[in-house]
């Protein structure tokens, strides 16, 4: 190791201002690793030898060490694809279409939706999109509105749920980065996940009371003028990777999959954890002992076994169909494996090879005694957007992750949980800004929309949610209070919206 102090930054800076220039997420997350090895290899003086050894041998290593996680994902992309193609999901939208009488219930449907789809973001961004938007324009919802209801059903479902693609990475960089127990120190960050939270809500407010602002506003008014006639979605609703979806499929052929994921992946780690064994530990002792990315390995193992029984007697699906849709799901997670590798690459240079964890260290341990960290969360939470508005949610927390480790046991070791619920928070509202990360591109591809108004008529609402995160990660700092944390959050958007509602008709007004 050699410690470049601050330098040892370079790298992921370095990516994050790749992804402006080149607006791709993978070749800036290897620029940004090729500059970590070089550092490493001009200080070192070990020359062209130096920096292709730890360059490839970081990616193997990488590669190696997460074999349980990549499999797992892998396996998640073989159960969204087969599910997607036994048609739940279009029989979700035929009763929508008979059940939904307004764009109230239009919005409602897509939240009850995206909620439901909580195993994977990407997953729900298009799933949600190719079930709603025809339903959408037949309501005049606008395609905008609808894209706004995907993304703030996506990733900050999968930040608040206990089993998800998420939770499980998430649980898994925890680890490595020195933490036992990642599973649990995920599960004691929900509470405090107040952007996760405020969002869910406020999706639930716009949808209930329709009262839209800003560029929202002036699409939903569009959308009502051209009563309905917006096109459908371009074949989305009928088709995945060149594979044809069945019109026979059924609600439970959407819901039962979901809910089968989430009962044996939690009987998995129970299990795997002694609680089901003669030692007869508790439940929360087992969680805390098993090994839970075994476990989400079992619980989608044993989700694409109920799928098949499921499917195939029905005649949903052919075996044949069954297996070259698992395939093509494999293949369709290809880029979120790659990105995973760089990441976890780019971070062991920066944190192990350049020092960044040592220099982390020492400059808490300077600090310790004279500064009050009472700021650390909010710190953490305008960092990972920043960090997230450049590399992408899955990007920001894959490198704030393991220095919030290293804060976390400067400071007290007890407030990690609070601080990953900062991460994460931080990380999706730098993902719902951004004009260039991949759960913001997807929900307006999902929804069908030009992607640059789907930022714009989301950015003053996801805003407006940060605005009541950083009250309440603010407070939470200072007074430890859950309670009064939330009550800041709630103050901070409830007295914002009616300046925000006068402003707008002030302007309609002019």
């Amino acid at each position: 190791m050699i410690n470049f102090g601050i330098g040892a930054f370079i790298p992921a800076l370095t990516a994050v201002v790749m992804v402006f220039i080149l607006r791709d997420v993978i070749a800036s997350l290897f620029i940004g690793l090729a500059a970590g090895a070089l550092l490493y290899a001009g200080a070192s003086k070990g020359g062209l030898r130096g920096f292709l050894d730890l360059l490839f041998t970081t990616l193997f290593n990488s590669t190696a060490e997460n074999i349980p996680l990549i499999t797992f994902i892998l396996m998640l992309g073989s159960l969204v694809t087969v599910i997607t193609m036994a048609g739940g999901h279009l029989a979700y939208g035929r009763w929508a279409a008979k059940k939904i009488k307004g764009p109230r219930g239009v919005c409602l449907a897509a939240i009850a939706l995206g909620a439901l789809i909580f195993i994977d973001d990407y997953f729900s961004c298009l799933l949600t999109g190719a079930v709603m938007g025809p339903v959408a324009g037949r309501h005049k919802v606008s395609r905008e509105k609808l894209a706004y209801f995907i993304d703030s059903t996506a990733a900050p479902v999968c930040i608040l749920a206990p089993v998800s693609s998420w939770t499980m990475a998430i649980a898994e960089i925890v680890e490595k980065a020195g933490l036992e127990h990642g599973l649990l120190l995920f599960i004691r960050s929900i509470p405090w996940n107040f952007y996760g939270v405020f969002a869910l809500l406020f999706v639930l407010y716009i949808a209930l009371t329709q009262k839209d602002f800003s560029y929202m506003l002036r699409h939903e008014r569009d959308a009502a003028r051209r009563r309905g006639k917006q096109q459908t979605l371009y074949g989305t609703e009928r088709e995945i990777g060149g594979k044809t979806i069945s019109e026979k499929g059924a609600v439970i052929d959407l819901a039962l999959p979901n809910l089968a994921v989430i009962g044996l992946t939690l009987a998995s780690i129970a299990w795997l954890g002694g609680f089901f064994g003669p030692e007869k530990v508790s439940l929360i002792e087992a969680y805390a002992r098993s090994d839970t990315t075994l476990a989400i390995n079992f619980g989608c193992l044993g989700a694409l076994a109920v799928c098949f029984l499921l499917y195939i007697p029905r005649r949903l699906l052919s075996a044949r169909q069954f297996f070259e849709g698992a395939i093509e799901g494999m293949k369709s997670m290809f880029a979120a494996v790659v990105i995973l590798v760089l990441a976890w690459s780019m971070s062991a240079v920066t944190t192990e090879s350049l020092g960044a964890a040592a220099y982390v260290e020492s400059v808490m341990a300077r600090l310790q005694g004279a500064v009050n960290f009472s700021f650390m969360p909010l710190a953490i939470f305008m960092l990972s957007a920043l960090v997230s508005f450049g590399l992408g949610s899955w990007g920001s927390f894959l490198v704030t992750v393991p220095f919030i480790v290293i804060i976390a046991k400067a400071v007290d070791p007890s407030l990690f949980s609070l601080y990953l619920a900062s991460t994460l928070g931080g990380s999706v509202f730098g993902d719902h800004a951004s004009p260039i990360t991949d759960t913001t591109i997807l929900a307006s591809i999902g929804a069908g929309c030009d992607h640059i108004m789907h930022v714009k008529t989301q950015l003053p609402y996801a805003l407006l949610i940060c605005l009541g995160s950083a009250a309440s990660f603010g407070c939470m700092g200072y007074t430890g209070n859950t309670l009064i944390s939330y009550t800041a959050g709630f103050t901070a958007v409830a007295a914002a919206l009616p300046l925000i509602y006068h402003l707008e008709r002030n302007k309609e007004n002019a």
